[in-house]
């Protein structure tokens, strides 16, 4: 494990839970570092490029010609938006982890473009489906490569198509990067796209779904009889064949509805994210990343980030891999010193009440509701000491008033002088 895994996990550890997230993979343990907005808001879509080290992301945007917003400003009346020189756009932004650095590659006026589809093509660079819409005819689709090198979006190909869409694309494993469009017109047509070129593959009846599994397109086919065929991203040979089945996922999100919460004058139902795993014996490894997610989230193909969107804006957090026996010791650590600080705080709120109650503990806990700024420092607490006077108590350092279960039967003991120890 590098410096870079230590670091985080030491930081969170010891008392920056609210910037680090302690969560469980399947093989391993891992830190989520604090988030950082990739994007600002109104993003559409994100995704990784293949070696992980970059986000593609689609946004709409306003922008603002600066000297027609001045000019319309200076003139008297009201000014239409396009007069003032604001005028939505659709925009293809970059986001550099390395450098925490987003960049805009592609940018067109909405009234002329409208994004369909936007898949990474190796490390860097992506394919980009875009209708114009002030073109004729109106099924006319052009398919760019954009490059994170600022080089300029070139055209690949032009289509005539009711629906493009990218099915796959292909991963870091493949030397030439690849991505299988499917295409609806007529028929229903599959094309392989590389960063120079769109070429129909041929000998396909009704392609219906690709997937991307073990180095390979793995094409299903829906004519008189489905079948799967194997498809070689390099040369384009088809063969028969079945997928490999899919591995899970080492970091897995999950997305959870939380009930219904009033608003702005609205009820909505916010959307948990959560990462990770449950842990054994229904202790939980997963981490609460949102409380109010968007619909898009994904980790990186390295498994070094994760993404996620709350109201259109895309966040990023690193991910660091620690030993699982040192994520859970941090876990174990860090809940024993919070039942600790429960526990003092439980045995103040206590002595308080007795002082203002001719020094007599109160007979219930609920007692103790003007004492406490949280009631939860109290959940678990055992409370042994109901109406006892404390003026009739000669050794208050060795009487005990209530306790918290700790770890390995441990009990987390309050004593009547205020002090905690744990104890056996």
């Amino acid at each position: 494990m590098g410096r870079t895994a230590l670091l985080p996990l030491a930081a969170w550890a010891f008392g920056s839970a609210w910037s680090q997230v302690p969560f469980l993979g399947r093989s391993s343990g891992y830190v989520a570092g604090p988030p950082r907005v990739a994007c600002g808001a109104e993003v559409q879509r994100a995704v990784w490029s293949t070696d992980g080290k970059r986000i593609w992301i689609h946004r709409s945007a306003l922008s603002v010609d600066r000297t027609a917003f001045e000019e319309a400003a200076s003139k008297p009346g009201q000014s239409s938006p396009e007069e003032a020189g604001v005028f939505a756009e659709e925009q293809v932004v970059v986001y550099d982890l390395a450098k925490d650095q987003s960049t805009v590659v592609w940018r067109s006026p909405a009234r002329q473009s409208h994004v369909v589809d936007l898949a990474p093509l190796g490390a860097q660079r992506a394919l980009l489906v875009v209708r114009p819409i002030s073109e004729a005819p109106t099924n006319r689709v052009s398919v760019l490569r954009l490059s994170s090198r600022l080089e300029r979006p070139v055209e690949i190909a032009r289509l005539e198509a009711n629906e493009v869409r990218v099915a796959a694309h292909s991963d870091s494993t493949v030397t030439e990067s690849r991505a299988a469009l499917l295409v609806s017109g007529e028929a229903t047509a599959l094309f392989l796209a590389s960063a120079s070129s769109l070429r129909p593959l041929k000998g396909l009846e009704n392609p219906r779904s690709v997937l991307f599994r073990g180095g390979a397109f793995w094409v299903q086919t829906g004519g008189e009889s489905t079948r799967w065929l194997r498809l070689d991203p390099a040369t384009g040979a088809l063969r028969e064949g079945r997928p490999p089945l899919q591995t899970d996922s080492e970091i897995p999100l999950r997305w959870e509805q939380a009930p219904p919460v009033r608003s702005f004058a609205a009820t909505r139902s916010p959307r948990l994210l959560w990462i990770g795993v449950l842990g054994d014996e229904g202790g939980s490894g997963r981490a609460l990343l949102s409380a109010d997610a968007g619909a898009l989230a994904s980790v990186s193909p390295t498994a070094q980030a994760v993404l996620y969107t709350v109201d259109g804006v895309a966040f990023v957090r690193e991910l660091y891999r620690v030993p699982t026996a040192a994520l859970r010791q941090a876990l174990a650590e860090t809940a024993d010193a919070q039942r600790m600080a429960n526990a003092k705080q439980a045995g103040l709120a206590l002595l308080m009440f007795a002082s203002d109650h001719d020094d007599v503990l109160p007979t219930s806990l609920e007692q103790l509701g003007p004492y406490l700024k949280d009631p939860a420092v109290l959940e678990g607490f055992v409370f042994t000491g109901a109406g006892l006077s404390v003026k009739s108590v000669e050794n208050p350092a060795q009487t005990e008033i209530g306790y918290l279960p700790g770890s390995d039967g441990e009990r987390i003991v309050v004593f009547l002088d205020g002090h905690v120890e744990r104890r056996r």
